[in-house]
């Protein structure tokens, strides 16, 4: 009985998560930076793990330093829609990085796509190229996560697009 509950209830939030558009998603995604935070764990990885508060002293050193920002979000899905598109409009309606300066980083990692994407502002592209990216992502957050270090890997991430 037990097993047939959570199947339910696995099957309503994976129907209504296929049911909803992408800005609906977005719009139900509580911006950490409201409550003075940079990440946003819908997975509980880094929260369980204890990552947490290093990575948002990391961003917050990085944005008293620079001014720049990186938002960290995990999910457990976004349905169908592709991780590429999702970080573009997040970091669109979240508004990541300084009003007009376009400085802010996302860090988004997808778990049901298995996908983790780097968007940078344009300000930041000639700091942090999509060269530069993909070696941090192909170097230590993938790395990391095939040992299932999920919180290691963002954390290291999170270091490594800092400095």
């Amino acid at each position: 009985m037990h097993k047939r509950l959570i199947l339910l209830i696995l099957f309503v939030s994976l129907t209504t998560i296929h049911s909803q558009s992408m800005d609906e998603r977005i719009k139900n995604l509580e911006n950490p930076r409201l409550s003075g935070a940079w990440v946003y764990d819908g997975v509980g990885y880094l929260t369980d793990s204890g990552a947490l508060p290093e990575i948002n002293h990391m961003i917050s050193t990085l944005e008293t330093e620079t001014g720049a920002e990186i938002a960290v979000v995990t999910l457990p899905s976004i349905g169908s829609e592709t991780p590429k598109e999702f970080a573009v409009r997040l970091f669109e309606v979240w508004g990541i990085g300084k009003q007009g300066k376009d400085n802010g980083v996302l860090l988004l990692h997808i778990i049901d796509q298995r996908r983790v994407e780097i968007e940078t502002g344009y300000v930041n592209e000639g700091i942090l190229p999509d060269i530069l990216c993909k070696r941090i992502l192909d170097e230590q957050i993938i790395p990391n996560f095939k040992l299932n270090k999920f919180s290691l890997g963002i954390t290291m991430g999170v270091y490594l697009l800092a400095n």
